[in-house]
């Protein structure tokens, strides 16, 4: 049986976009990855109704109070599909540099803002109903980092967040 026009579009949109809190975050399989739109994550985490213009505000700030110029020389520039149908350039990152920039974006750790956008990188880049039998068991998190291809920090945070030791 063949897929209708309507369900390969379907899965072709899947494959495109993730989803967090009912809003969607664009990207694309690049170089063995996943590169998510840093205009959209920055979106849903301040609730900016012109995230194209905080995030270049933001990545300046990063570069001049914070040092992360190699940080930004791992964003990629991918086209991605926007609202009126057409591909254009965004920039981009995968999943471990999409959690040092959350990370960045605020300083103090009990700033809720910083404990929604740690949540939501959590959840994002290693979500729990595929990480939960993982982590009750004794895997190291230099296993379980490789195979979500994010650093050891990102896993002990999920770790942390989740309540689980190793």
């Amino acid at each position: 049986m063949t897929d209708s026009p309507k369900e390969k579009k379907e899965v072709q949109l899947q494959n495109k976009l993730a989803v967090f809190e009912d809003k969607h975050i664009r990207r694309s399989f690049h170089k063995g990855e996943w590169y998510f739109s840093i205009i959209d994550i920055v979106r849903v985490l301040t609730g900016s109704s012109d995230p194209s213009r905080y995030w270049p505000e933001l990545k300046k700030q990063l570069i001049d109070n914070e040092g992360f110029v190699q940080l930004l020389g791992k964003i990629e520039q991918l086209k991605l599909e926007s609202n009126d149908g057409e591909k254009y350039k965004t920039d981009t990152a995968n999943t471990e540099t999409i959690f040092r920039i959350i990370q960045s974006m605020e300083e103090k750790e009990t700033d809720p803002l910083e404990q929604e956008a740690n949540c939501f990188a959590a959840n994002l880049l290693v979500p729990a109903y595929m990480i939960d039998g993982l982590l009750s068991s004794l895997i190291p998190n230099k296993t379980i980092a490789t195979l979500f291809q994010v650093s050891e920090a990102v896993i002990t945070f999920r770790r942390k967040l989740l309540n689980t030791t190793v």
